[in-house]
């Protein structure tokens, strides 16, 4: 004689929200009041809140910095790199030195 009984799960999602529906009309009596556990976690939420502020303006802080450097850096090589590309380019460009002397006719 077993008294459990095995029951299928909710076929659908109708068939729970019926199951669950009802437990939001549930008020709780046993148990402390929600203020005894509430008010604790407030106040340490409060109480790390500046902290975490502080760190959080710090790293935003850190980032605009490297952003201004790194726009920095780029302003200040884009003339170095530019003026290396066109004489790279001009000596792509350059006639190549014959490899047999002209010979230069003498006059009489």
């Amino acid at each position: 004689m077993n008294s459990i009984q095995l029951t299928d799960p909710p076929s659908s999602v109708r068939d729970m929200l019926k199951e669950v529906i009802p437990l939001f009309d549930v008020v709780v009596v046993a148990g402390p009041p929600a203020s005894f556990i509430l008010v604790p976690w407030l106040f340490l939420v409060l109480a790390l809140l500046g902290p975490f502020l502080l760190l959080v303006t710090l790293a935003a802080i850190a980032v605009l910095v490297v952003l201004l450097v790194a726009l920095t850096a780029a302003i200040l090589a884009t003339p170095y790199l530019l003026l290396r590309r066109l004489r790279r380019r001009q000596a792509m460009h350059a006639p190549t030195p014959l490899l047999v002397p002209r010979v230069r006719i003498a006059k009489p």
